[in-house]
């Protein structure tokens, strides 16, 4: 495998674009560690640019290790990306993106004669997931043939490199790893409850209910709702739940109508967080999930800048009941059951509603009768999030 990509990275270097731009000031690390799925290779010579929060690669190198053809067609000046039946084309000069019927801005730098753009947006394109672990630093491409959590992954990196890591992360994750491998403990099957909109007048009372179950949950806010519910807020966090931003306008025209917008919203919103709580949380949840407002550039825009999408696979449905606690504590829990076949965990939504506070106990029970742990979410837990 390392000679493999080795010799990639060496091809890239013949990959020549011509092109009179010239950016200032340009920012250079080396040092990270590329890994494919499960396997790894240490790229401490590769050159990578860190802009604003954002991974550039070249696109050859990058493209090549997903085992994807690239042609530099000179007359056009555009990139060519094969693989299988898909076609990505970038236009680099004019910054857009082309790739199933969808055409995106694009972020692209040029240096040493070479493509650079952000690894998240071609690896998405081409079905594949990327993950960055800062403690590698490693950039982790991954699909559904990996079989190890980036918790896990870390783990073995550190084995084969003979790195030690004592710091938060690093326990943590050993002791999620456990919890979850552990088939003949009670709590090996964690849930989590997810609350969207709030805070407001119905909160409290779900923390109560929370509080009397002994059950975390992870809060997905908006900030003007933060802002008005300073005390509500701070008791989140004495309780022991996650608190992560849900924006400021909650409009789909407003908020997908740009990376900035995007961008800006979330920022307001952990902003408010920071503020009232002096927790500085880079959880999320975009406003009616990530499918299918979020394109691969808004996702990589989001996760470059730091921030951890969270969808969700269990819809309570419980806006469309208002009057129905008992239609909502069947839909969930039949979702909840196909989960438990499928030996995943649920990530349930609700909202801070009325309907919610009357169908909360009896999903609670349900779930803790069943041997699920209700945990609060961290930056550390693989999130669900809706595929393009």
């Amino acid at each position: 495998m390392k000679k493999l990509l080795w010799s990639i990275f060496l091809l890239s270097l013949l990959f020549v674009f011509k092109s009179p731009i010239v950016l200032a000031d340009p920012t250079d690390h080396s040092g990270f560690t590329i890994a494919i799925n499960d396997e790894w290779i240490d790229s401490s010579n590769l050159s990578v640019e860190i802009r604003r929060g954002v991974t550039y690669l070249p696109v050859r190198f990058f493209s090549n290790i997903l085992q994807a053809d690239v042609q530099w067609k000179a007359k056009e000046r555009l990139v060519e990306i094969k693989k299988g039946k898909k076609l990505l084309i970038i236009d680099p000069d004019n910054k857009q993106f082309y790739h199933n019927g969808i055409k995106e801005d694009i972020e692209v730098i040029w240096k040493n004669n070479q493509v650079y753009t952000s690894s998240r947006v071609i690896a998405e394109a081409l079905d594949y997931d990327v993950s960055y672990i800062k403690e590698g630093p490693i950039v982790r491409i991954k699909n559904s043939t990996s079989k190890l959590s980036d918790q896990e992954f870390l783990r073995k990196y550190q084995e084969m490199t003979g790195q030690q890591n004592d710091d938060s992360f690093s326990r943590n994750a050993t002791k999620e790893i456990n919890l979850v491998q552990t088939s003949t403990n009670k709590y090996s099957k964690i849930a989590y409850l997810t609350f969207d909109d709030g805070p407001n007048k119905s909160t409290s009372k779900i923390l109560e209910i929370l509080n009397h179950y002994e059950a975390k949950a992870t809060f997905f806010m908006l900030a003007g709702n933060v802002q008005h519910e300073q005390d509500v807020v701070n008791r989140m966090i004495e309780d022991g739940h996650s608190l992560g931003s849900h924006g400021v306008t909650h409009s789909k025209e407003k908020f997908y109508h740009s990376i900035n917008s995007i961008l800006n919203e979330l920022n307001s919103s952990r902003g408010t967080i920071k503020k009232v709580t002096e927790i500085d949380s880079f959880l999320m949840r975009v406003p009616y999930g990530s499918y299918p407002h979020m394109t691969p550039s808004y996702r990589a825009a989001v996760s470059d800048a730091g921030y951890v999408m969270w969808d969700w696979n269990v819809d309570s449905e419980d806006w469309k009941y208002p009057n129905n606690s008992t239609k909502i504590i069947e839909l969930t829990i039949s979702q909840i059951k196909k989960l438990e076949e499928q030996e995943k965990a649920p990530v349930i939504l609700f909202h801070d509603k009325e309907q919610t506070i009357q169908s909360l106990p009896t999903v609670i029970e349900y779930l803790q009768e069943h041997g699920y742990v209700l945990k609060a979410i961290t930056t550390q837990d693989q999130p669900v999030q809706f595929r393009q």
